[in-house]
Parts: C-alpha cells; sequence; structure tokens
C-alpha cells in the first residue's frame, strides 16, 4: 500500500513536467528550468528527445516526457529533484544520451554528448540481402527506449550508439526469423555484416478468415523466440530460421498456450511447413 502510495505521488508530480523548444533568443537558463542541449551534428530532422525518471536501484524508470523536434535544444520546467535520463532518437539511431542527478536551482544547463560509436554494415540470409528487417540495438541498461533502424533495399544499414562496448542486436521482421548477436564496438567508426546461414520455415492457417484470431509463438530449441504474433493472418514465410528443432504454439485469450507441433531444419532439410489446423 505504501509503495502504490509512492508511485502515485511520484507520477503525479512528473505529470508537472513540461518539455518544449527552447527559444532561439533564450540566451541562458532560465530559473526552476533546465536548458538541454545535444551536439548539432547527432540531431537529425526529426529527432524525438525522450526523459525518463530513474528509480534507486537503476533497474527500473518510468517515461516522463518527449518531444520531436529539429532544433537541438530543450527546456525541461517542473522537473522535481531526482535522477534521469535524457536520451536524443532518430532514423538512424541515436543522437546522444546521458544520465544525471537534477537539483532544482543548482543544475540549470545540461549538454548531450555526441553518440560514441557509428556502424555501417549489411544484412544477408544464405548470401541474399534482407530489406526492410528492423535491427534493435541493446547498450547499458536504459530507461529512454531502445535504438531501432530499418535495412534498406539492399540489406544496409547504418546506426549511431550512444557507447560504445558490447551492444545486443536482435533482427526482426515479416519475412525473417528473429535472432540476435552480441558484438563488440569500438569509438568511432565500425562495420559488421551480419552474415546469417538458416533454413526457411512456413507457417500457414487453414482455417482463414477466422472470427477471431490469435496469438502465434515460434520458440527454437535453444529457448530464444524466433517470432511472435499477436494477430496471425493467412501465412507467413521466414528466411534464416537455425538449424535445429523449434514449437509453434498458439494462444488464445485466456486460455492455456497450446503446443501445435514441432519441426525441425537441417542442411539437408533446409525448409519446413506448418499448417495450424485448430477449430
Amino acid at each position: 500500500m505504501v509503495l502504490l502510495s509512492c508511485l502515485a505521488l511520484a507520477t503525479n508530480a512528473w505529470a508537472q513536467v513540461r518539455i518544449g523548444d527552447a527559444p532561439v533568443d533564450l540566451a541562458g537558463p532560465q530559473p526552476d528550468s533546465l536548458l538541454v542541449s545535444g551536439d548539432p551534428s547527432a540531431c537529425l530532422v526529426p529527432s524525438t528527445s525522450t526523459l525518463a525518471g530513474i528509480s534507486q536501484n537503476a533497474r527500473s524508470s518510468m517515461e516522463i516526457g518527449s518531444i520531436q523536434t529539429g532544433a537541438c535544444r530543450w527546456v525541461i520546467r517542473g522537473l522535481a529533484a531526482g535522477s534521469y535520463e535524457i536520451a536524443i532518437a532518430h532514423a538512424r539511431g541515436s543522437g546522444g544520451r546521458i544520465r544525471f542527478d537534477y537539483v532544482p536551482g543548482q543544475l540549470t544547463a545540461l549538454t548531450i554528448p555526441a553518440p560514441a560509436a557509428t556502424v555501417t554494415g549489411t544484412v544477408r540470409i544464405n548470401g541474399e540481402p534482407v530489406p526492410g528487417a528492423t535491427i534493435m540495438f541493446m547498450t547499458k541498461p536504459m530507461q529512454s527506449g531502445l535504438i531501432r533502424v530499418v535495412t534498406n533495399g539492399n540489406g544496409d544499414f547504418e546506426v549511431s550508439l550512444p557507447e560504445a562496448g558490447d551492444v545486443g542486436m536482435r533482427l526482426s521482421g515479416s519475412t525473417v526469423y528473429g535472432q540476435g548477436v552480441r558484438p563488440t564496438f569500438n569509438a568511432g567508426a565500425n562495420r559488421f555484416d551480419w552474415e546469417i546461414t538458416g533454413g526457411t520455415l512456413v507457417i500457414r492457417d487453414e482455417h482463414t478468415p477466422r472470427a477471431m484470431s490469435f496469438m502465434i509463438n515460434v520458440w527454437h530449441d535453444d529457448g530464444v523466440q524466433g517470432w511472435s504474433a499477436p494477430n496471425f493472418g493467412s501465412l507467413r514465410v521466414m528466411r534464416g530460421a537455425p538449424f535445429g528443432t523449434h514449437r509453434v504454439v498458439i494462444n488464445r485469450g485466456s486460455a492455456p498456450e497450446e503446443t501445435i507441433t514441432t519441426v525441425d531444419l537441417s542442411p539437408d532439410a533446409p525448409r519446413a511447413e506448418v499448417v495450424i489446423d485448430v477449430p
């Protein structure tokens, strides 16, 4: 009960926070406000700035607000004392990110550093480029959202990352089997060509259209979820499925999860089709 009360108090306090573009003629910080600036070279148009509050254990957070803008300066008013993270994001990834402790009247201006690393590369499955796939980048625990970019028609991507080091990369898309890697990137420019070898998994619903759709999940035998669809249509073809056993399950509302079948893929049998034939 006390925890809920504290959360309610924090939520009410954060509801008073206002984020807006800083006026062009604003020469310096104003009383009881925080002037935030980003590196102009890292602020693409449009960019979104997101502010999040960080809990004391730094493992949970709550987004306070965001603003989409072409400018690279913001004014935040009504911020209570505490720990926060502010980040800039755009179509090429991160425009910078910083954590800070705010003390009203003491911290009045903040500069977000430019991203520390850039990565370019190409995603290929069995030697063929993968267009229109989403790559999600996970660096250190963050409270202001995950970085995502989409591959172009040639399977190429370019992304800016706020920090160098170990980075988790998760590939997803309507025609690919989801999977991840964890490379290490240095500060500055990096090259990463993601070469995937695998099979093709086809899932088809025998009964379409349905009066009520269901969720379908595909799990690889190593415990990693390869694909999930909350509203499955009639057909899905996924390339790059790792060789091994895959478990196909459905979930219909509050009903328990149902395993439809398991299927094996191997270099000798790289393609398999699963037909969902349930009422």
